[in-house]
Parts: C-alpha cells; structure tokens; sequence
C-alpha cells in the first residue's frame, strides 16, 4: 500500500543557483548530491519531512501547469516576505477551496522559481 509522496522533481536550468534560491527564500536544506549515469546533476532538498529533487538541464524552461506546493501556518507574512524578497508572483492571492473543515478560509499564490517552475503557498 503506497503511504505518501516521497519525493516532487523539477527541471532547472543552473543547480548551485537553484539551490540557493530554495535554501534562501523558502528554507530547504541540502539532503543530497548526486551525478545520475548519463552525466545530468541531481540535487535533494529538504523542507521538513517534504523532499523536492531538483533536476540540471540545460535549456531554457517554459512555465506550465507543473508546480508544489508549501503548506504555511501564517499565510499573509509569507507572503508579504517573499514579495519583499523579490520572488516574481505568478498568481496573486485568492480563496481556494476547502479540502477539509481545517482548511476553510484558506488563500493561496502563486510564486515563480528560477526556471518559471510553480510554487504555490498556502494557508
């Protein structure tokens, strides 16, 4: 029986640069390094028990549907936080649907990463 996620995986165009980006403004720390056997970089980084893999291609990346999302326990200072900081916003805040009684309320947005990859936050 399958009991989780294990890991998300997005394409980036420059890893060190990508890294930075999700230790700076986000707080991933680095789980991991690895070359796979054709040559491509791989990267894990850790946010809680949450793995995002981070995958060094080199060629300019599209934005498209494809995105995490990060769950904040205060959604308005992330927010604000991330605007200070200078990460571009892809959608700007809204409602979104309740999943369950917890979640009534709830906003989310929409950030852009290095290579235009999504990152929703919300809360």
């Amino acid at each position: 029986m399958f009991t989780r996620i294990d890991h998300v995986s997005i394409t980036v165009q420059n890893l060190e640069k990508s890294i930075g980006f999700y230790e700076d403004h986000f707080g991933f720390e680095l789980l991991f390094n690895d070359v796979i056997p054709h040559g491509q970089r791989i990267t894990y980084l850790m946010l809680g028990s949450t793995i995002l893999e981070l995958v060094e291609q080199k060629e300019e990346a599209i934005i498209n549907s494809q995105h995490f999302c990060l769950h904040t326990n205060d959604f308005s200072q992330d927010y604000q936080s991330l605007i200070e900081q200078g990460v571009r916003l892809w959608r700007l805040v809204h409602d979104t649907a309740a999943r369950t009684l917890h979640e009534i309320n709830w906003k989310r947005a929409v950030f852009l990463g290095l290579d235009n990859e999504q990152i929703e936050i919300r809360g």
